[in-house]
């Protein structure tokens, strides 16, 4: 499964407090995918200057078991 995504301007907005607290409920929230067996492959920034790049900032790829 590929996402694509770009942050909020609330989430830019965050200091560095904010930022720590803001990863570290995404990192609680990552319990429940895990037990299901979705295991993160890559995460990491699009390529803006490709041709027909996506609008989007970030990527993630996740593995997903196939039922």
């Amino acid at each position: 499964m590929t996402e694509l995504y770009s942050p909020k301007p609330a989430r830019l907005a965050l200091d560095q407090n904010g930022h720590r607290q803001f990863f570290g409920a995404i990192g609680s929230g990552m319990q429940a995918p895990s037990s299901l067996e979705v295991e993160a492959v890559a995460l990491g920034a699009t390529g803006a200057a490709t041709r027909h790049a996506a609008p989007q900032k970030f990527c993630a790829i996740r593995r997903v078991p196939m039922q």
